[in-house]
């Protein structure tokens, strides 16, 4: 709870007047209040069958189905130290290979009881509901996949527009990087990062290197109309995934990430509405130790990765 409050801080404007805040910094601090309200609500209750519970009621619910446990039951471990020692390694090795189900059964005594609302159900339920959305998403994905599988075939693509020497490892490579087009803090990221564009004293960016080598791509028909349906309908994928990962997040966190906007995509065949895809440190350009520096230094996107001969 405190490191998360923390996060929510930081970013916070120093010890002001509330009245020399500024609009932006206002909305901002309120919106922290929220999530601090909303965090500290939360630590309090679990959701069982779509209902709110207080966490102490449920606990109190399991601490009395213990104390109704038969006697003999609860002093099966007693003994001299070593024997209990010994029960008590025994016992840990038998639960380590016993389902939480069936636990949280013979804790009820059979039936249904607070064990297994409380611990096994709202556990098992999730689970089951994210597998099943997963699965949709990832065979969803598979079906995009396989309009352009006939062309993902294995060959080096050289960059040179892009850099002396510069080589993407294969087509997936190259799709990979398209995918970081959609807004402009993925497109910033990859061409800056990369060093395949540079950055102007107001702070835009020079593009040319980078729309030489697609301009090229697309008169070699390496990059088609196909491609670019493609990387749309991904970025459309993860759009769709959102709301139900700012939902997940505002639960966790008592507040909504903060969201990258998509910026249109000029293409030979027509406009795309652009989008975003997560962008993570590329390891095989980025030592260890410098991965947590800025992105200018290492750019965090491993999935456009390229090779050099």
């Amino acid at each position: 709870m405190h490191a998360d409050l923390l996060v929510l801080m930081e970013g916070l404007p120093a010890s002001v007047n509330y009245r020399d805040l500024t609009v932006a910094d206002f909305r901002s601090v309120r919106d922290r209040v929220d999530a601090v309200w909303s965090l500290a609500r939360s630590t309090r209750m679990i959701e069982i069958d779509g209902q709110m519970v207080e966490i102490n009621g449920a606990a109190e619910a399991l601490a009395e189905r213990l104390s109704g446990e038969p006697q003999a039951k609860r002093e099966r471990m007693v003994g001299t130290n070593t024997q209990l020692d010994l029960r008590m390694r025994l016992a840990g090795m038998r639960a380590a290979l016993r389902r939480v189900e069936f636990w949280a059964d013979a804790r009820d005594g059979g039936n249904t009881g607070p064990f297994r609302t409380y611990v096994w159900q709202p556990v098992s339920e999730a689970v089951t509901r994210y597998r099943t959305q997963r699965n949709d998403y990832v065979n969803r994905f598979l079906a995009l996949l396989k309009t352009i599988e006939p062309t993902l075939k294995p060959g080096k693509i050289a960059a040179p527009e892009l850099a002396d020497g510069m080589v993407f490892a294969d087509r997936s490579a190259l799709l990979h990087a398209l995918l970081h087009t959609g807004n402009e803090s993925n497109l910033r990221k990859l061409l800056l990062g990369y060093q395949w564009a540079t950055e102007r004293p107001d702070g835009s960016f020079d593009t040319t290197r980078w729309d030489n080598f697609l301009k090229r791509m697309h008169a070699e028909k390496r990059i088609t109309k196909a491609d670019w349906d493609f990387v749309q309908a991904t970025w459309n994928l993860l759009e769709e995934i959102k709301p139900l990962a700012q939902a997940a997040h505002k639960r966790m966190f008592g507040h909504y990430f903060a969201e990258i906007t998509a910026e249109p995509v000029q293409t030979p065949f027509g406009e795309l509405s652009g989008g975003y895809v997560p962008a993570i440190t590329d390891s095989c350009w980025c030592p260890k130790r410098e991965r947590t520096a800025p992105w200018t230094t290492c750019w965090p996107a491993r999935t456009a990765r390229c090779s050099r001969p």
